[in-house]
């Protein structure tokens, strides 16, 4: 959709399918969270208020100093608008934020470990 609407195919392009992988096992691994804590009904109201934190503190939408500073100072440090970004230098072939880098590795590495401990708990209470 992207090549139709415009975007010129580059190695770049390849670069960002890779770097969405990785940002897509963040994802798979707080799923395993929400599946093993919630309902098979709650999980997915919980499953679609996240796609909107995650769409409305990214910045995906619109630039989060527009609502606040107490708000963007707490998008900054959400893995969110770091995975945003990383994308984006990626697909722009411009230099990684290292700040943005070390967020998301730090949530990342959290929510597998969390992840894998949550799931043992559930394995081994049914």
């Amino acid at each position: 959709l992207a090549f139709i609407l415009g975007l010129s195919f580059s190695i770049n392009v390849i670069y960002t399918i890779f770097a969405s992988l990785v940002v897509t096992l963040f994802f798979i691994f707080l799923g395993i969270i929400i599946g093993s804590i919630t309902s098979v009904k709650g999980a997915s109201g919980i499953s679609s208020a996240i796609v909107q934190v995650v769409c409305f503190t990214s910045g995906m939408y619109f630039d989060n100093n527009m609502v606040g500073k107490g708000f963007a100072l707490v998008c900054d440090y959400l893995p969110f608008k770091s995975q945003l970004n990383i994308i984006k230098a990626v697909l722009n072939g411009t230099v990684i934020d290292i700040k943005d880098l070390i967020i998301f590795l730090v949530y990342l590495v959290i929510v597998i470990i969390l992840s894998i401990r949550v799931f043992n708990k559930k394995i081994i209470s049914d």
